[in-house]
């Protein structure tokens, strides 16, 4: 029997965004008449599932071809 969602830890995190991204996940909740955590979870979700398919560094061409002289993002 799979496990309900009560059943698992759960971890609160806080960090930070741009406003313009802010804005986007807000209209994207607002439209699905969902809250914005909703939209944050299920987002967290579908990449953590996509990164299991996908291969070793698959994101490093992302992290490290910003605009902003190739600096990565992670941190």
């Amino acid at each position: 029997m799979a496990k309900r969602k009560s059943d698992i830890p759960q971890v609160r995190l806080s960090f930070t965004i741009s406003q313009e991204d802010s804005e986007r996940l807000q209209g994207i909740a607002d439209r699905l008449e969902v809250s914005l955590a909703w939209v944050v979870r299920r987002a967290t979700t579908e990449f953590l599932e996509r990164q299991g398919s996908e291969p070793e560094g698959a994101l490093r061409g992302v992290l490290y071809s910003k605009s902003t002289g190739g600096g990565s993002t992670q941190r």
